[in-house]
């Protein structure tokens, strides 16, 4: 719940960015603003998710985890049973990103589920040697009513 109250401190006010979170973020190297390369990585792979495209949406994944998963049905499986509101979530946004080990970037995301509940899904983005960006890993937690 700590995250989640950190992150809403630092989302921007509606119709420009927070003073605050820019100077923290811009700090931190992290920019107040989600960078559109790793929100093109997400999107490809919920796309995926919601027209049953597991190739694609195994490709996005960070090297380790398709190791760890190693084709896209194994990848599919463990993805409808810890991860089923990402698959055809009704909503999505994106907050402002927030630092990660080992310079890795933190990109939350707020959705809801096919039924309308609310969750915050927290990406964890990988730079590659090609200096593409994949995802290394997600934490998916009930949002607080007032967050979505």
């Amino acid at each position: 719940m700590a995250l989640l109250a950190l992150g809403a401190m630092m989302a921007p006010p509606p119709g420009g960015s927070s003073a605050r979170a820019d100077m923290v973020n811009g700090a931190r190297g992290i920019q107040a603003a989600p960078d559109p390369a790793i929100l093109s990585v997400i999107t490809t792979q919920l796309d995926a998710f919601r027209i049953g495209d597991r190739m694609t949406a195994y490709d996005q994944a960070a090297p380790f985890i398709q190791r760890k998963f190693p084709d896209a049905d194994n990848f599919m499986d463990m993805v409808v049973r810890g991860y089923a509101p990402l698959i055809a979530p009704r909503s999505t946004d994106f907050l402002p990103p927030e630092p990660g080990p080992d310079g890795r970037v933190v990109q939350p995301m707020a959705l809801l589920d096919a039924e309308g509940r609310g969750w915050i899904a927290r990406y964890i983005m990988e730079r590659q040697a090609d200096g593409g960006w994949k995802i290394a890993g997600c934490r998916l937690e009930k949002a607080p009513a007032a967050a979505v």
